[in-house]
């Protein structure tokens, strides 16, 4: 059998270098799609996971707000739980910021909406209190040491921060120098007084991470008298316990969990968009099946003499298989080991923009380091081996069951055994109303992986649908190609003798144009989704917002001043103001809104499903201190 595939495969694959080296690097972009989008999702998450990690310190048990903060008086009450070892108060925000003071001469405004340059940092802003922070060691210059002077510089000194020495390092900043955020829409200078030593925070968002004291962090980013969460160190026998304790005393805005509980939130919240990610990178996969088959059964024609005198000499129908899945098998190894080097190059070159996507829809910290995930390689080689394989498989078949006899008479091919077309369309038929009857559960069921299932189903329909579309599409081009002279008559032909090949093209290129205009159909309808709410809830002539505020969010707050004067401004009719925070809602994290019913129910043009007219809706809530939920939070 070596010897065999030394002379029909090896040397004719060397013979062939052009056509394999395209059909390898088709299997290798569609394995390196799926392993750049694999690896660069779960990096961002890592990165994210890393930053929960290294700002919790030695935490094993958090107390955390389920909305916009908890009353700080509740941390004594936390402290004094029996079974709780150490306890730190925290409020967390993210702010924009540039490393010197603030410039002068430039307004916020500009800075931001007209030079970015100037704030080209996003800092985790952490504040803490000194005081309590010896236990879980984030003011350490060490993992065993803490830096006193640096506690005791952020409690006496008002707006001091401690910054790591990589954020220090990127922008040659020593102690004594000065750092400006962006707090509510004002540059606010920071003095550093400390840089930090732990390893761990070095890496945690890619080293921008900023420590100030609890009261400097409330002051300037508008957070008094509110918490983020407490920190705490239990006894490990103890979690449940106290844990326990926790629930059942602390009201509704806060409740006691495991700091890794964080993490488990963030990747719930972007399922769907990796799910999305993933989802195309296995279409890219199932085009790559194509060239594979294509490949082999195009071998398979090219050897048909050969194979007749080895079947007449004695090699067995097993052998011929073989042979031909030995093929598909070297495409697919060679394919599937060049699509995981691609993938991983591509997936560090995508890293930046997959976790720039990922901070903006949902707030992960951007990731800044390429995890490569063993897993996730070795799925890409096999997906790409076990591809190859079962597209080899129809055309090995085939070859395995021609007659020598045929094969062997000059000018047989080995479409020769005419494939059942009919059969095969009646199967593509089937399978589209089964895409129907999923997508039609998929539905009824809200359940978003039932809409891949069905999309998977379409491709594989209409492929399997795609000789019978050919033969039908090359009797009503023949009498045409008649017209255009021999050449063209005989390409005609030449389709119709090669049904079973020509629609393995044309099945490709198929799903490739029905994937863009599905892609192109699907953003068109998430921009008509927008321009439609952007039209019923947004009927503002001049909108004001503090500049920043899209990484600070909960931080950042217009001053009440600012507001009054506004809506006392001649001419302006109505004023609807709007704050928007994260609430954690069954495990889930949801967008809280607060806006201005009244001048919704005069001013807006909501639209609600029972087509139920907005004003009375929301003079309903009014007068009941109702809410409003979305379509998509109804369903869950």
């Amino acid at each position: 059998m070596a010897a065999l595939l030394r002379w029909l495969l090896v040397r004719r694959l060397l013979r062939e270098r052009p056509r394999l080296l395209l059909t390898v690097l088709g299997v290798a972009l569609g394995v390196s799609v799926f392993v750049a989008i694999r690896l660069a999702s779960r990096s961002a998450l890592a990165s994210f996971g890393d930053t929960v990690e290294a700002v919790t310190g030695r935490a094993n048990l958090q107390v955390v707000a389920t909305a916009d903060g908890f009353d700080e008086r509740l941390y004594a009450t936390i402290r004094r739980t029996a079974g709780v070892e150490a306890a730190a108060p925290v409020v967390e925000v993210n702010a924009l910021a540039h490393a010197g003071p603030p410039r002068a001469g430039v307004r916020v405004a500009e800075a931001v909406d007209q030079d970015p340059v100037e704030f080209d940092e996003t800092l985790m802003v952490l504040g803490l209190d000194p005081f309590a922070e010896a236990p879980f060691a984030r003011l350490a210059e060490s993992e065993d040491a803490l830096d006193r002077t640096a506690a005791l510089e952020l409690l006496a000194r008002p707006g001091s921060i401690a910054i790591t020495r990589t954020l220090a390092k990127r922008h040659a900043l020593e102690v004594g120098d000065t750092m400006t955020v962006l707090a509510s829409g004002v540059a606010c200078p920071l003095r550093i007084v400390a840089l930090l030593g732990s390893e761990a925070l070095q890496e945690a968002m890619g080293g921008n991470v900023v420590l100030a004291d609890l009261a400097t962090v409330q002051e300037v980013f508008a957070r008094e008298g509110r918490l983020d969460r407490v920190d705490l160190i239990v006894a490990p026998q103890e979690l449940d316990r106290v844990r326990g304790a926790l629930a059942a005393a602390l009201p509704e805005g806060a409740r006691p969990e495991r700091p890794a509980a964080r993490t488990k939130q963030v990747e719930n919240l972007v399922r769907a968009f990796s799910l999305n990610l993933l989802a195309l990178s296995f279409i890219a996969i199932f085009v790559s099946t194509f060239l594979i088959f294509n490949a082999v059964a195009l071998a398979v024609v090219r050897q048909r003499r050969d194979i007749g005198v080895l079947r007449a000499l004695g090699l067995t129908r097993r052998q011929v298989v073989t042979l031909f899945l030995c093929e598909g098998l070297l495409l697919g190894a060679f394919g599937g080991l060049l699509g995981a080097v691609l993938g991983a190059v591509g997936a560090n070159l995508a890293l930046q923009q997959v976790g720039r996507t990922l901070s903006s829809l949902y707030l992960v910290a951007q990731a800044t380091r390429l995890w490569l995930d063993p897993v996730t390689l070795f799925t890409g080689f096999a997906i790409g081996v076990g591809s190859a394989l079962v597209s080899a498989l129809a055309p090995a078949l085939e070859a395995s069951t021609t007659p020598p006899g045929a094969t062997l008479r000059e000018g047989a091919r080995i479409e020769a055994r005419a494939p059942r077309y009919g059969r095969i369309g009646v199967v593509g038929l089937v399978v589209l109303a089964l895409a129907g009857l999923v997508s039609w559960w998929t539905i009824a069921a809200r359940e978003p992986l039932g809409g891949f299932v069905a999309a998977f189903l379409v491709l594989a329909g209409f492929s399997l649908v795609a000789p019978v579309w050919t033969l039908a599409a090359e009797r009503l081009v023949s009498p045409i190609a008649r017209r255009f002279g021999i050449a063209a008559t005989l390409g005609a032909r030449a389709v119709r003798e090669n049904a079973a090949r020509a629609s393995v093209v044309i099945a490709a290129v198929m799903v490739a144009v029905g994937m863009l205009v599905a892609l192109t159909v699907m953003v068109g309808s998430f921009r008509l989704t927008v321009d439609t709410w952007i039209t019923q809830s947004i009927r503002g002539d001049l909108y004001v917002d503090p500049a920043g505020h899209r990484a600070s969010m909960r931080g950042t707050a217009l001053p009440e001043a600012l507001v009054e004067g506004a809506r006392r401004l001649p001419g302006v009719a109505a004023l609807d103001t709007y704050r928007a925070t994260m609430l954690t809602y069954h495990d889930a994290r949801v967008a809280a809104v607060g806006v201005d019913f009244d001048v919704q129910r005069r001013f807006g043009r909501l639209r609600f499903l029972n087509g139920e007219d907005s004003r009375d809706v929301l003079a309903r809530a009014l007068t009941s201190g109702g809410v409003i939920v979305t379509e998509s939070f109804a369903h869950h």
